[in-house]
């Protein structure tokens, strides 16, 4: 919009021609909307102020379904954290293709264009759903675009990714230019975490029994990464609970681009304190401008158990 007002300040400064009006008011018209899912791990006040529109997703426990908001309206992640502690365990399904007619079909009516910001395929089913409901939806409004991308990211690296989106939208980028952004950019959002307990992994077949019966058994803490497909892999080890936050500076020292402006993202599973010191440690080192802190919610940490602790920035490589 900003960018628009420019442009007509400019045509009635110079008297230009009414073609430019015509053009532009026409890429206006044609606006876009950013879509995400709710494995995207962020403050549900930071994408509202954004325009994100973010798809909820289901999660069960002890034999009752949820469906999972951002703003933890069903159930807030403190509270699932503090289930997951006492023993209850958790199990997630991926978002079906009536989910995604219901929730893209009134933007589509109203004329808007969509780039959807999928989990990593590598992890779900989603992004298969999302290609499917896609294919069905143009053929409906052939008028429309739709992009599905596969952000092969998770939780808070997929929350970044989908931040520095919008941001982009927000300072001019058309559907095209910022579909673009996203696929050539994605592999730069890297993800480095540590997890309390390995056997939750294991048990969603996220890692293997080896891995998990190894780090367990030695009583030392892995650290895991999302590798350039979108997996979780295990990186290395950790001695002691207090070299945590030390190798996840490390990580971010070997690859961070611009610490100072591009923002960074902690997420955490009930780990606030930890949170806050990796906060500390990264404005102290690198004074980021934005560190931005948020809870891990219950699609990803049915997964990864409490006690999470994630780190994720904008890098040269993952």
């Amino acid at each position: 919009m900003a960018l628009f007002i420019k442009q007509i300040m400019m045509i009635n400064h110079n008297h230009y021609c009414n073609t430019i009006i015509y053009t532009n008011w026409g890429n206006l018209m044609n606006d876009y909307v950013i879509f995400t899912d709710a494995t995207c791990d962020i403050n549900s006040n930071i994408f509202d102020e954004l325009d994100v529109q973010v798809i909820p997703m289901d999660f069960e426990m002890n034999g009752e379904s949820y469906t999972h908001y951002l703003d933890g309206r069903e159930l807030s992640s403190e509270t699932f954290f503090q289930r997951i502690k006492a023993g209850e365990m958790a199990n997630t399904s991926q978002i079906n293709m009536m989910r995604y007619f219901d929730f893209f079909t009134p933007y589509l009516e109203a004329g808007k264009d969509i780039v959807y910001l999928c989990f990593s395929s590598a992890l779900s089913g989603t992004y298969q759903s999302s290609v499917l409901a896609t294919n069905e939806l143009l053929e409906k409004y052939p008028n429309r675009k739709i992009k599905t991308i596969d952000t092969l990211s998770a939780s808070g690296g997929q929350a970044l990714l989908v931040y520095m989106a919008a941001q982009k939208k927000i300072e001019g980028m058309s559907f095209d230019e910022l579909s673009l952004w996203v696929e050539e950019n994605r592999l730069h959002i890297c993800h480095w975490f540590t997890v309390d307990d390995l056997y939750c992994l294991k048990r969603h077949g996220r890692i293997g029994a080896i891995s998990a019966t190894f780090g367990t058994a030695l009583s030392i803490k892995p650290l895991l990464h999302v590798d350039q497909e979108g997996k979780l892999a295990l990186y290395g080890k950790i001695r002691g609970k207090k070299n945590c936050i030390t190798k996840l500076m490390e990580q971010m020292r070997l690859s961070v681009v611009d610490p100072v402006n591009d923002p960074v993202f902690i997420t955490h599973a009930d780990n606030l304190e930890e949170a806050k010191a990796l906060e500390a440690k990264i404005r102290e080192e690198f004074h980021t401008k934005t560190v931005i802190i948020s809870n891990m919610g219950p699609v990803i940490g049915a997964h990864t158990g409490s006690g999470t602790l994630v780190l994720t920035f904008y890098g040269k490589e993952r």
